[in-house]
This record gives C-alpha cells, sequence and structure tokens, in this order.
C-alpha cells in the first residue's frame, strides 16, 4: 500500500504573464517505510514539487490536482497545510536557515509542544551528534550546517511523521561526508517507520533509494525501482545518467 499517492498535480502562477504550469499533471506515489530519491537537472523542478507536497509554496504560485489519498484514504483539500510539521515535514537545503537565529536550540524543541526534551537529546546521540547537550545551548549560527541538519532530522524523529521530505541534504558534503550522510538516513529509517522523499542527484544516494522519481521541465518523465527503471529508461535525461555512471547492472 502506499503512504502518499497524489494525481494530476500541477503547479502555476497566481498572476503575471507566464500563464503556463510549472508542473504538469503529474503523478506522484510514495510507498510506506521506503527511500525515494527525486532527481532532475538543475530547474527540473525538484524543490517545487517537493514544496507543494509540503504545502510550502511560495504567495505567488498555487497548486492543483485531481485526488490525494494517504496510508490509503482520500484526504480533504486542506489536508496537506494541516499534515505539514506533522504527518510531512520538510527539510530544507538550508538548514541553518530555517532555525531562529535568536533562540537557543534547547528553546526551539521545548516550545514545541508534544517534543520530549530527553528524546531529542537521544535522536541527537542516534544521529552521531558528539556532544547533544553542547549543542542544546547553542544559537543555530554555533553549528555547523550538518549539526543544525540533524537537529532537524531529531526534530522530525520525534514528531515521528510519515513522510520525510530532504532537499538536497548532500549537495555541499564531500563524499566522505555523503558517506556519513548516508548511515545517518539509515540510523532514521531503523528509529521510525517513515517514508522519504530525497531531492538529489548524488549517485551514492541514488544507489541508496527504494523507488526513483526521475523529473524533467516540470514533467515526471521516468520513475521506478533500481536498477530496472534505467535499464527501461524513456527519457534522455534519465539513460544518459544510466550511460554517466553505469546504473543498467
Amino acid at each position: 500500500m502506499s503512504l502518499l499517492h497524489i494525481k494530476g498535480l500541477s503547479v502555476l502562477p497566481r498572476w503575471g504573464k507566464v500563464t503556463s504550469p510549472l508542473i504538469h499533471q503529474v503523478d506522484v506515489k510514495l510507498k510506506k517505510n521506503s527511500i525515494h530519491v527525486l532527481m532532475g537537472e538543475s530547474g527540473a523542478g525538484k524543490t517545487l514539487l517537493a514544496k507543494s507536497l509540503a504545502a510550502l509554496l511560495p504567495p505567488n504560485l498555487q497548486m492543483n490536482y485531481k485526488s490525494l489519498t494517504y496510508r490509503g484514504k482520500p484526504v480533504e483539500p486542506l489536508w496537506l497545510q494541516k499534515a505539514r510539521g506533522k504527518e510531512i515535514f520538510y527539510i530544507p537545503q538550508n538548514a541553518t536557515a530555517s532555525l531562529n537565529p535568536l533562540t537557543r536550540i534547547k528553546k526551539q524543541i521545548t516550545d514545541k509542544p508534544g517534543q520530549p526534551l530527553e528524546r531529542f537529546i537521544g535522536y541527537l546521540a542516534a544521529l552521531n551528534v558528539a556532544n547533544p547537550g553542547k549543542i542544546m545551548d547553542h544559537y543555530p549560527f554555533q553549528n555547523s550546517e550538518g549539526e543544525n541538519q540533524r537537529v532537524l532530522l531529531a526534530m522530525a524523529l520525534v514528531k515521528k511523521p510519515g513522510l520525510l521530505i530532504l532537499d538536497e541534504p548532500t549537495s555541499a558534503l564531500h563524499e566522505e561526508g555523503i558517506l556519513e550522510f548516508k548511515k545517518i538516513l539509515a540510523v532514521v529509517m531503523e528509529k521510525s517507520e517513515i517514508s522519504v522523499l530525497l531531492l538529489s542527484h548524488d549517485l551514492i544516494m541514488i544507489k541508496s533509494a527504494h523507488e526513483i522519481i526521475v523529473i524533467n521541465e516540470g514533467r515526471i518523465v521516468d520513475s521506478g525501482a533500481l536498477p530496472g527503471i534505467f535499464k527501461c529508461a524513456t527519457h534522455d535525461y534519465t539513460r544518459a545518467m544510466a550511460n554517466q555512471w553505469d546504473l543498467k547492472k
């Protein structure tokens, strides 16, 4: 059974001269307890699609869709807005910018109902944060980007969402850092029954996925499990990635 299935999703400008859709009638089906990698060239629509699912579109854009089910049941039109931060947790590419720069980490946790401090510290430790207590007393700018990313991951684990969306979490990391993040993601999957939508074009993360979704010019052009999606690719971009990285095996 799928966790989330949305059909006919489009994103369009609310006003202005541009009237054509930025996301064109896509169907997104995310399975339970699985890692899905959303890949595509820069400007293909990855972040726009992810923010649509998280109900985080800017005011100048609007989303339409034909139907939406969650855990196999139809949900109301405003469900995505109500689910944000609860059933759906979005971590942006710049984790530091999404935290309050004027408030210590500990205060940001304790201000959120239903987030026990002890469990949060435990998750930080599980995510390989060397000194969780010290991190808790820091302001976000005193932490590295990687530490703040793990702070947000710990927040997500405490919240226990059904879907965790990670926007390019490894874009600024070298290979060693990417391998470390892969281990952290394995901890996230182990600690909770969660599905992950991971925006990435990193080979290590792609090979970690259960399912791949390929987007190009606002359209989903290929999707499926490894290695079949690359063996039977229908779009030039997917075939190019398969050949570049030898992903058909």
